[in-house]
C-alpha cells in the first residue's frame, strides 16, 4: 500500500525560532535536577544496604526462645494432664458458681430487700401502726396487705440468701482446690514461660521496626526514582518540543524560500518570454525594414553634394539633408579597437580632409583660415571625411578632382539603380531569414524545456535545472537581441 501523501502544516503567520538559549538553559537545570536525584537515590541505597535486614543473630536468639516457649507449653501440658481431674472439677464449680451469680442476680431483681431482718424490721413498723388504732379502715386493710406480700416476699429473701451461702461454699471450695493444683515446679515454669514470652515479643517488636525502616527507605526509593523519571520524561518533552518547533520553524524556511525562488524563476522566465517576444519583434521589424534603404539613401545623397543640378534632374532625395550633414553616415566601427580604448570626438582629433588623391593634416594651432585657403589655388577636388566613408560604404571611388566628378556621378547612378533594383528580392530574403531564426529559437527553447522536464523526471534537481536554464535562455535572447541589431 503507497504511503500517503503528507500534508504540509498551514501557517497563518511565519513561526518563531526557538529560543536556543533558553532551551539549553532548561536542558541544564533538568540536567543538574537529575544529577542530584541520582545522588539522593545512591545515598538511599546506601542506607538500606547497611540497615539491620532482621536476621542473622536476632533471628537466631529468637528461634532459642521459641524452641525454649515449646518446651515449657509442653511441661505445663503435663502438669496439666497430670492434674486434670482437679482441673475438670474446677471447671465444673466455675460453671455451676456462674449459674448461680446469674440466678442470684435475677433474684435481687425482684425484691427491694437484701436481707430477711430488713423486711422484718418493716413488718414489725406496719403492726405498729395497726395497733395505735389512729388508722382509717381502709388505711389499715392496706397496711394488712403489705404486710402479707412482704412475709412473702421474705421467703423470697431467705431463698437469695441461702443462694448467696452455696455460692460463697462452692468458692470456698475452688480455693480449695486451687491449692492442691498450686506448686512452686509449675510457678516457675509459668513465670519462665512469661518471660521468655516478653522477650519473643521485644524480639518481634525490633524486627518489624527493621522493616518499617526497611519499607520507609524502599519507598524513599521508589519516590526519588518517579521523580528521576518524571525529571527523564520532562527533558525529552523540552527536546521533542524544541526539535519540533525548530523542524518547523526551518521547513517554513525552506517552503518560504522555494516559493520565493519559484517566484524569481517564474518572473525570470516573464522577462526570458518577454526578451525572446522582443527578439522576435525586433527580428520582424527589422526585416521589414527595406533593403539597401541606407545605401540608396547615400547615394542620393551624395549625388546631391557633388552636384545638385544633377540631382535635380533626378527623383527628389529621400530626406531633406545637407552634403555635410548625412544622418544615414555609417558610424565609425571600434570592435577592432583594444577594450578599454576611448574613441576621440571628431572635434578632438586632428582636422584631415583629402585633396586631389592625397591627404592634407592641419596643425592644431594652424588658424582654420588658413587651413581653409590652404588648397585654394590647388587643381585638387576637397572632401569631408563624412563623404569619403560614404564613397568607402557603397563601394564608389572617390573623386580625385573636378574632372572626375562626372564620372563619380555616373557610378553613383549605377549602385542606385542596382540597389533598387535588388531592393525587392534582398528584403523578402531578410524575411525569411528572420523568421527561419525566429522559428530555430522557438525549437531550441522548447528542447530545453523538454530537456528540463527529462532532468527532473530523472532526480535532477528541478530548482537548479530551471535556474540555469532559465539564465541560459536570457543569453540566448541577448544574443539574438544583438544580432538583429547588428543586421
Amino acid at each position: 500500500m503507497a504511503d500517503a501523501p503528507v500534508q504540509k502544516k498551514q501557517h497563518s503567520k511565519a513561526p518563531q525560532k526557538p529560543d536556543e538559549k533558553a532551551y539549553r538553559k532548561a536542558i541544564d537545570e533538568s540536567n543538574l535536577r537529575i544529577n542530584d536525584l541520582k545522588k539522593k537515590l545512591e545515598d538511599a541505597k546506601e542506607r538500606l544496604n547497611n540497615a539491620p535486614s532482621g536476621k542473622g543473630s536476632a533471628n537466631d536468639k529468637r528461634e532459642e526462645l521459641r524452641n525454649r516457649l515449646k518446651d515449657l507449653q509442653r511441661q505445663q501440658a503435663e502438669i496439666k494432664q497430670s492434674k486434670q481431674g482437679t482441673f475438670d472439677q474446677l471447671n465444673t464449680l466455675n460453671a455451676a458458681v456462674q449459674k448461680k451469680i446469674n440466678d442470684l442476680k435475677a433474684s435481687k431483681d425482684k425484691y427491694p430487700y437484701k436481707t430477711t431482718a430488713e423486711v422484718d424490721s418493716q413488718i414489725k413498723d406496719l403492726e405498729k401502726k395497726i395497733q395505735s388504732g389512729t388508722l382509717k379502715l381502709i388505711e389499715e386493710k392496706r397496711i394488712v396487705a403489705d404486710i402479707s406480700a412482704l412475709r412473702k416476699a421474705r421467703k423470697g429473701v431467705e431463698a437469695v440468701q441461702n443462694q448467696q451461702s452455696a455460692i460463697d461454699a462452692d468458692r470456698q471450695q475452688i480455693d480449695e482446690l486451687k491449692k492442691t493444683t498450686d506448686d512452686p515446679n509449675a510457678r516457675a515454669i509459668n513465670k519462665e514461660y512469661d518471660e521468655v514470652k516478653s522477650q519473643i515479643d521485644a524480639l518481634q517488636r525490633d524486627q518489624q521496626a527493621d522493616r518499617d525502616k526497611r519499607n520507609e527507605l524502599f519507598n524513599e526509593q521508589t519516590s526519588i526514582r518517579q521523580q528521576l523519571d518524571e525529571a527523564y520524561s520532562s527533558i525529552r518533552a523540552l527536546r521533542d518540543e524544541y526539535k519540533l518547533k525548530n523542524d518547523d520553524y526551518y521547513a517554513y524556511q525552506r517552503q518560504f524560500q522555494i516559493q520565493r525562488r519559484e517566484a524569481i524563476l517564474l518572473r525570470q522566465q516573464e522577462i526570458v518570454e518577454e526578451k525572446r517576444q522582443a527578439a522576435a519583434r525586433d527580428e520582424r521589424e527589422s526585416a521589414d525594414i527595406p533593403a539597401f534603404e541606407r545605401e540608396i539613401i547615400t547615394c542620393e545623397n551624395l549625388i546631391k553634394f557633388l552636384r545638385p543640378s544633377a540631382a535635380a534632374t533626378d527623383s527628389p532625395p529621400t530626406t531633406p539633408t545637407t552634403p555635410t550633414a548625412n544622418t544615414n553616415i555609417r558610424q565609425p566601427d571600434a570592435s577592432n579597437a583594444p577594450q578599454g580604448t576611448v574613441l576621440k570626438k571628431k572635434s578632438d582629433r586632428e582636422d584631415e580632409y583629402f585633396v586631389g588623391g592625397k591627404y592634407a593634416k592641419k596643425s592644431k594651432n594652424q588658424p582654420k583660415q588658413a587651413a581653409a585657403t590652404a588648397t585654394t589655388g590647388s587643381t585638387g577636388l576637397k572632401l569631408p571625411l563624412e563623404i569619403m566613408e560614404a564613397f568607402y560604404t557603397i563601394e564608389v571611388a572617390i573623386p580625385t578632382s573636378a574632372a572626375d566628378v562626372d564620372r563619380a556621378i555616373d557610378a553613383l547612378r549605377a549602385r542606385l539603380a542596382h540597389y533598387k533594383a535588388e531592393q525587392p528580392k534582398v528584403t523578402e530574403e531578410k524575411k525569411r531569414k528572420a523568421e527561419e531564426k525566429i522559428a530555430a529559437l522557438l525549437a531550441k527553447q522548447e528542447e530545453k524545456k523538454q530537456s528540463r522536464q527529462n532532468g527532473a523526471g530523472a532526480g535532477v534537481p528541478p530548482a537548479a535545472v530551471r535556474d540555469e536554464e532559465a539564465f541560459a535562455d536570457a543569453i540566448e535572447v541577448e544574443k539574438v537581441t544583438v544580432e538583429v541589431s547588428q543586421e
